[in-house]
């Protein structure tokens, strides 16, 4: 049964965490890339928005990103700063898949 992101059922949190913060990381450079005046902007910064409140609870229960961290994401899309948005969902992102914020690797804001 799929779910409300369109994929498969998920037997593990942590996938669905990682799957969540790469979808965010395409959908919000792709949205930096046509630019907020594309007919296509409402649907990714939609789609940006989802994401983001399916994240959310995770988020708290994660020591990395951190609960600071991700409240950073949030206000850097609401204040409507996407280039520092964008930058900083990739380098959240980029830490996960390759988890170097196990090795001490510090993120850049």
């Amino acid at each position: 049964m799929p779910d409300r992101l369109g994929s498969p059922m998920y037997n593990s949190m942590w996938q669905l965490r990682r799957d969540g913060w790469s979808n965010l990381e395409e959908a919000s450079s792709r949205l930096v890339e046509r630019g907020v005046e594309n007919s296509s902007a409402t649907s990714l910064l939609n789609r940006v928005r989802e994401l983001l409140a399916m994240l959310e609870p995770m988020e708290y229960y994660w020591g990395f990103s951190s609960r600071r961290r991700f409240q950073q994401v949030q206000r850097l899309l609401a204040g409507g700063d996407l280039g520092r948005f964008t930058r900083l969902v990739s380098d959240i992102n980029r830490s996960l898949v390759h988890e170097t914020f196990r090795r001490g690797a510090a993120l850049v804001s």
